[in-house]
């Protein structure tokens, strides 16, 4: 099983977005876990950008205070 962990800024942008996804994909990880703050909410839509189709499940957390 392979395991990402990012702590990444900036997956509001569609062209970081399409980096992330085509990085998830060079690798194949079975896991993926992306932290980012400055993202108010997400949606379906930026999920699947990054993500595509592979999804089975995501979960979201929201952010408390600047942790």
């Amino acid at each position: 099983m392979i395991i990402l962990n990012w702590n990444i800024r900036g997956l509001g942008d569609f062209d970081k977005r399409m980096r992330v996804c085509d990085f998830i994909y060079l690798f194949g990880f079975d896991v993926v876990a992306l932290q980012e703050s400055k993202l108010c909410f997400l949606t379906p839509y930026l999920l699947c950008s990054i993500e595509g189709t592979r999804i089975n499940e995501w979960e979201e957390v929201d952010t408390y205070g600047a942790s």
